[in-house]
């Protein structure tokens, strides 16, 4: 049995695209910098590298991050046949 491993270039086309989705998912909120590096438990520097995508970030960083979003209402989708990798708002009842 094959094992597929994807090569090194989707690895880092996989990291770029969440790391978009979170910056998406954190405008979506209205939430800004300050406000998500406290709620996540990240460093302002280091969410704004996460969101640029131009370094290496520890991968516990993002998770952070990620769940951060998540206690607010987001709901991460996964990269379906047919869509790619999304996320979904909660509603808000004012």
């Amino acid at each position: 049995m094959t094992t597929f491993l994807p090569s090194p270039l989707l690895r880092k086309m996989a990291k770029y695209v969440k790391r978009n989705l979170l910056r998406a998912a954190r405008i979506a909120l209205d939430i800004n910098h300050e406000e998500m590096a406290a709620l996540a438990g990240v460093s302002r520097p280091t969410l704004t590298t996460i969101e640029r995508s131009d370094a290496n970030v520890g991968t516990r960083s993002i998770e952070k991050v990620e769940a951060a979003l998540e206690r607010e209402g987001i709901q991460f989708l996964t990269e379906s046949d047919v869509f790619g990798p999304g996320f979904r708002l909660p509603i808000i009842k004012k």
